[in-house]
């Protein structure tokens, strides 16, 4: 593989926990949908991630440009998430370029 472009950018991370969150679990599912729908249709998340951990159970994460971070929170908050932690961080944009195919790449068959 190879990387025809690279650069860095400023993101804003959101992390919002389900122990805080203000509903049931439909509710928790839904507001999933209202999220994956806001990236689906204006693509402005980078990174939107529904996980869980040992130590703080189910999170939603989302990364998006600093110019919308706040309009997301706000969207998230009125869908019930509460407690959002917000951090500045930096990513990497990068374009690969695969000289074989990418099941080659990634299994060597």
């Amino acid at each position: 593989m190879k990387i025809d472009y690279a650069e860095k950018a400023k993101a804003v991370s959101l992390v919002a926990h389900g122990r805080d969150f203000d509903g049931d679990e439909q509710k928790w599912r839904d507001a999933y949908f209202h999220l994956l729908q806001w990236k689906m249709t204006w693509s402005l998340c980078y990174e939107l991630d529904m996980n869980w951990s040992r130590k703080n159970g189910t999170f939603v994460r989302v990364v998006v440009k600093p110019d919308i971070a706040e309009r997301l929170k706000e969207d998230m908050e009125e869908y019930g998430y509460r407690n959002i932690s917000v951090d500045n961080i930096t990513i990497e944009l990068v374009s690969p370029r695969f000289d074989e195919t990418v099941d080659e790449y990634y299994f060597d068959w």
